[in-house]
């Protein structure tokens, strides 16, 4: 399989960004803004996707390669997000949830990467607040964040790591429940949604364990 020829993917790119780049000086071309924007994610998205080859071409040596493969994906999703009325208030999370994923991928393809896990929870968590941030009242976000990082972290306990048992996991686990149900207390009807919650969490974490055991 032939290899990548990167200075002629580094000139292609050199050449459309000076281009774009001289025509939006000149006010050449009408709405350029949001041609320019359009451009713009097409150049991050196939970025992405030449790490994403490098990936595919070599998954042992490559790993790594999803990682910015990921970023810049998601960096061409979230100008596009940006661009839409609809979709603008979600740009935020679709970015903190590409780079997730790649973590996420980064575990799957290697089960010693288990520090993919946190990294991948954390961001999913993150995403997750800044996706329904503008819904959430009174404490809601604080309780969703630290219940995020404390299914993080509950995960790290019992998905499969390559061989390695680790129980140090459920403290933090634990005591980032413990602060979701000490804000929870202080807001007003609170508590009734917070044991579902975990209950449902609990019943997530004990479904995935049992999945990749059979992976």
């Amino acid at each position: 399989m032939k290899t990548i020829n990167w200075k002629m993917i580094l000139g292609i790119g050199l050449l459309l960004f000076g281009s774009l780049t001289l025509l939006d000086t000149f006010n050449l071309i009408p709405g350029m803004g949001s041609l320019w924007n359009w451009m713009m994610a097409a150049i991050f998205g196939l970025a992405g996707a030449v790490f994403l080859y490098a990936l595919i071409l070599d998954r042992q040596e490559n790993w790594w390669a999803v990682i910015p493969g990921m970023v810049l994906l998601g960096l061409g999703l979230t100008i596009v997000a940006g661009s839409s009325r609809w979709l603008d208030d979600l740009s935020g999370s679709i970015f903190l949830g590409s780079i997730s994923a790649a973590f996420w991928i980064v575990y799957l393809m290697n089960r010693n990467h288990w520090w993919g896990i946190i990294l991948g929870g954390v961001l999913a968590t993150l995403a997750l607040v800044a996706g329904t941030d503008r819904f959430l009242i009174e404490n809601y976000a604080g309780i969703l964040f630290f219940l995020g990082l404390s299914a993080t972290f509950a995960l790290l306990a019992v998905l499969p790591k390559g061989g390695t048992s680790m129980r140090w996991p459920w403290i933090p686990a634990a005591v980032l429940f413990a602060l979701a149900s000490v804000i929870a207390l202080s807001a007003e009807n609170m508590l009734k949604y917070l044991w579902p919650v975990g209950l449902i969490l609990a019943g997530l974490i004990m479904v995935t364990r049992t999945i990749f055991k059979k992976v």
